[in-house]
């Protein structure tokens, strides 16, 4: 009899690595659809439903934006479109002239927002005009374009009759909009009437007239009719320009009567001061505010893109950005982002802090500090804020930075990262969200997916340090999971989809739903979540030595019922096999659709331990190195011994029950099989009603028309592993030999 000894495997922190060959037992291979708990074991990650049921208003487009408006309210964006639920259907966000929220983007559209006193910011990837969203004192989302645009040409000012008097005109667009607590007066740029007014002495009754431009080269988003245009003059031989009077845009003429005494108790031009004249924000693929200081990168004008190109508006109005106020990086900017009061801009592979800022009068500089030269950044909503620093998507690898230092945080996913970033359609669909209450990091990523849409989700786990190695796990869903917008709110994840639906995750939910475009989402079937652990191929802390390892006793929580499967790899599979399943179905809760009533070993919502040894296969007892995995089993979930016999039809393919039995909700994507081959053939179920079951039959073995017995098995739907660890019994055997042969040697064989 060998002495066996235990080894412990209790604490998963380390989470999933690529080097798990003699990788570290707190390390796996795999930990999928797994996140770790506060001590450190992983469980099932939460299932989802639809947020809203029905895609948003475009169909199947990827939603490529998700973000909360206040916090109350999620906005979700397809190509130039913005949305939000309004009584119980999507609504569109439209300009004054129903308008878009863009003027240019598609399916492709990157979209990077910046919140600010009730009101976010908006530009995207292909240069549209930047927009601004809020929701107005009367509880309705509007849209308008950010800034005011120049007054457009042909303004004249006739000289007032008589001599001897000469006067400045100026003439500014101004816009008054109001937010649930504030109201804002926004003025655009100063137009100075480039000629001396001269002629008599204005008062009542002896005006200069004026002719004003009636309407905008563009209207996009503005709000033409409630556009006033400001007048404004200098008093006889004066060079201070005081406000006259103002217009709604439309108004072709107007007569200034104003003498010199009334005006000069009026306010002056807001450039009086020497604060610089408002310029609308430039089209950019990128903006952020901090310190009430917007910020706006990668920008197109005439014609030519400047992706070197960093704006600064003028301090406490985020949409007003001379064209002076600007500095220029080493590299194409890549992303914008800040670290509490530091603004942080993100280029191929430099990294930047801003120490300083421009005042309103000029004075003052963005001042460049760069903090790293390597890590650079592929995707701007890759970006994460949190209390801790920022976390990114970089040039090989995730990054941290607190604004100081820059660190590389997954040295251990280097080989699976590149497939991450393996072309720019990849790198810019990276999207990152942050959940606070249980610090995590989700980054959406593409790993095998031909179209290059992403198809799992990185997540890392902050709870257990930031580290070069740090704690990562991930999500999946198969082709029903296509996370192309990321947001997280109140312990909920929202994410975007490829087919046009929002989709939300909470703890409560234990499933997902199995998209199907051409049915109604009542009608969609619910998907069994495969978790997925594969621990590293352990040594045993020694490679000299063979091992003898018999047995595994696992270890979970008892909350829901579970089927596991157990498998075993001897030295990088040089050996592999299947243990026995734990299966345990003790549990009732409630909407369970076969509760065991009267059973004695049926427990109601019963809270435990779930713990079982199991065997190793014969032919896989000795190794060198050991990996254990855990996964969803598939089991027997029903049989005709509960429901009656199965009226079978071999044309239609189906299945059907006699009596007033009911086939169970949930069957679709089970196998069903019949005893006329033993129950060997399996059958896909695609379809289910209470009484027929519809399945597949591609190879031509369904039983001839008749009456059977039959079983259904599959992998349950709605079971979570909650895993508190396992142990293995080994002992050390024989020193490890290699095998001699004539090429150890060098010589042939």
């Amino acid at each position: 009899m060998i002495a066996t000894r235990p080894l412990e495997v209790e604490d998963f922190s380390l989470g999933i690595t690529d080097y798990f060959i003699d990788g570290p037992p707190q390390g796996a291979e795999t930990m999928d659809n797994l996140v770790l708990n506060p001590n450190k074991k992983p469980r099932t990650r939460w299932g989802s439903v639809l947020y809203q049921e029905e895609q948003m208003p475009l169909g199947g487009f990827r939603g490529n934006k998700l973000f909360f408006y206040e916090e109350d309210t999620l906005l979700a964006f397809q190509q130039k479109r913005g949305y939000f639920v309004d009584a119980g259907s999507w609504a569109e966000i439209l300009g004054p002239s129903s308008g878009a929220v863009f003027t240019l983007g598609d399916a492709n559209s990157l979209i990077s927002q910046a919140e600010w006193q009730e009101q976010y910011f908006l530009t995207n990837s292909d240069f549209s005009s930047p927009q601004k969203i809020f929701r107005d004192n009367l509880g309705d989302f509007q849209v308008r374009n950010a800034g005011l645009p120049d007054i457009p040409s042909g303004i004249s000012v006739a000289n007032p009759p008589g001599t001897g008097a000469s006067y400045l005109y100026a003439f500014v667009f101004k816009y008054q909009y109001q937010t649930a607590s504030f109201t804002f007066i926004d003025r655009g740029p100063v137009t100075y009437y480039p000629t001396i007014v001269a002629g008599g002495t204005i008062t009542a009754g002896n005006a200069a007239a004026i002719t004003l431009p009636t309407t905008l080269t563009s209207n996009e988003n503005w709000d033409p009719a409630n556009i006033k245009v400001e007048v404004y003059r200098t008093v006889d031989g004066g060079d201070v320009y005081y406000y006259v009077d103002e217009v709604t845009l439309g108004t072709a003429a107007y007569n200034d009567e104003e003498d010199d005494s009334t005006i000069q108790a009026n306010e002056t031009l807001y450039t009086t001061a020497g604060d610089f004249s408002n310029s609308p924000p430039p089209p950019a693929k990128f903006v952020h505010v901090v310190n009430n200081v917007g910020y706006w990168a990668h920008i197109k004008e005439d014609g030519q893109t400047f992706n070197q190109l960093l704006r600064q508006s003028i301090p406490g109005d985020p949409d007003s950005v001379p064209k002076s106020f600007f500095t220029e990086t080493e590299q194409p900017i890549k992303g914008l982002s800040s670290i509490y009061d530091r603004p942080l801009v993100f280029c191929n592979e430099y990294v930047y802090r801003i120490d300083n800022i421009i005042s309103s009068t000029g004075v003052g500089s963005i001042d460049l500090r760069r903090i790293d030269d390597k890590a650079g950044c592929v995707s701007q909503d890759s970006i994460v804020q949190t209390h801790q620093g920022v976390f990114w998507a970089g040039r090989v690898g995730f990054y941290w930075s607190d604004g100081f230092k820059v660190k590389k945080i997954s040295n251990h996913l280097n080989e699976r990262y590149k497939e991450f970033v393996l072309n720019d359609d990849r790198k810019n669909r990276i999207v990152g969200t942050y959940d606070p209450s249980n610090e995590r990091i989700y980054w959406s990523v593409c790993r095998e997916d031909g179209n290059n849409e992403p198809d799992r989700c990185m997540v890392l786990d902050l709870k257990f340090g930031i580290r070069d190695e740090s704690t990562f796990t991930t999500i999946s869903g198969g082709d029903y999971f296509r996370p192309t917008a990321l947001v997280f709110l109140d312990d909920v994840l929202y994410r975007g989809d490829t087919r046009g639906f929002v989709i939300q995750h909470e703890s409560s939910l234990f499933t997902d739903p199995k998209i199907d475009v051409l049915s109604p989402p009542a009608d969609w079937e619910e998907l069994t979540i495969i978790h997925d652990y594969k621990s590293c191929f352990l040594d045993f802390d020694s490679k000299f030595y063979r091992k003898f390892v018999p047995r595994v006793l696992v270890s979970a929580a008892n909350t829901t019922n579970l089927s596991l499967a157990i498998a075993s790899s001897n030295d990088n599979n040089r050996v592999v096999g299947d243990l026995k399943p734990i299966r345990y179905v003790s549990n009732i809760t409630w909407g369970d659709d076969l509760p065991l009533w009267g059973d004695s070993e049926a427990r109601w919502n019963y809270q435990g331990l779930i713990e079982e040894w199991r065997r190793f296969p014969a032919r896989g007892l000795r190794c060198n190195y050991k990996q254990i995995q855990f996964t969803n089993a598939a089991v027997q979930i029903v049989t005709s011994d509960l429901l009656g016999l199965a009226s079978v039809d071999s044309g239609a393919l189906t299945a059907t029950l006699g009596g007033s039995f009911k086939w169970l909700p949930g069957s679709v994507d089970y196998v069903i099989s019949f005893e006329n081959d033993d129950y060997t053939v399996e059958y896909l179920i695609t379809a289910r009603t209470d009484t027929t079951i519809t399945f597949s039959d591609p190879n031509g073995n369904v039983p001839i028309t008749g009456s059977y017995n039959w079983v259904i098995r599959g992998k349950p739907k709605g079971e979570v592993l909650e895993l508190n660890g396992y142990v293995l019994h080994w002992a050390y055997l024989s020193k490890s030999q290699t095998p001699f042969s004539a090429s150890s040697l060098g010589s042939t064989p």
